[in-house]
């Protein structure tokens, strides 16, 4: 009989199950913790209530939430590394450790730019001056977290070079591009490059691939 039976939910997209002596380890989305964002974890211990149950990692945090048996890990550390978690439970005034788990704590994957949903090609000027710079990560189910807080940009037309504006503040659209792109013309291409997008939490940093959309 098993003595401690431990559910880890993680966002991911292959289910699996491993098993060791004393622990069943059922991951149902991904299979690593992600840095900078809340880890959703589920854990149960046989013939303990969810009240009896200590939970502690090596190096980030655990919360529990207001579901009984469901915590968050987070950790806002840059790096990546190889976390424990060792769980337990009070018996009496003391804690009794059941077992040690260990888990690879890896960065959130680079996110494409995305402007009016697409990531690049043809756009309507219409829907190009409405926009913001934003981000997007396929296949990854904890949300998106990194905010465009720097890029460039030039215009081409016909081959020629018509603008151009660096170092921009944030992920609106500045001034100058709106009326660029009010007096654009069919055809004309929009190269953004020097892309730098942050990570909220722990302001981690990281330069997205440059992309280029076309006035539809």
């Amino acid at each position: 009989m098993r003595q401690l039976i431990l559910l880890l939910l993680i966002a991911g997209l292959v289910p699996s199950l491993s098993y060791s002596q004393t622990v069943a380890v059922e991951l149902v989305k991904m299979n690593v913790f992600y840095v900078g964002v809340e880890n959703p974890i589920k854990i149960a211990v046989e013939n303990y209530s969810c009240e009896k149950i200590i939970v502690k990692p090596e190096h980030g945090t655990i919360t529990q939430t207001i579901d009984n048996g469901h915590y968050y890990y987070k950790t806002d550390s840059c790096a990546f590394f190889d976390e424990r978690i060792f769980v337990g439970v009070t018996v009496e005034d003391s804690i009794k450790w059941l077992d040690t788990l260990e888990y690879r704590v890896k960065r959130i994957p680079t996110p494409q730019v995305v402007i009016h949903g697409c990531v690049s090609g043809l756009i309507k000027k219409e829907d190009f001056i409405s926009s913001a710079i934003l981000t997007y990560i396929l296949g990854f189910d904890l949300g998106d977290t990194f905010t465009v807080i720097n890029y460039s940009y030039e215009i081409w037309r016909n081959d020629s070079l018509i603008s151009r504006e660096t170092d921009i503040h944030g992920c609106m659209l500045s001034e100058n591009l709106k009326l660029e792109i009010v007096s654009s013309q069919k055809g004309d291409k929009y190269y953004f490059f020097d892309i730098i997008a942050e990570i909220s939490v722990n302001k981690c940093r990281r330069q997205l691939q440059s992309t280029e959309y076309q006035i539809e």
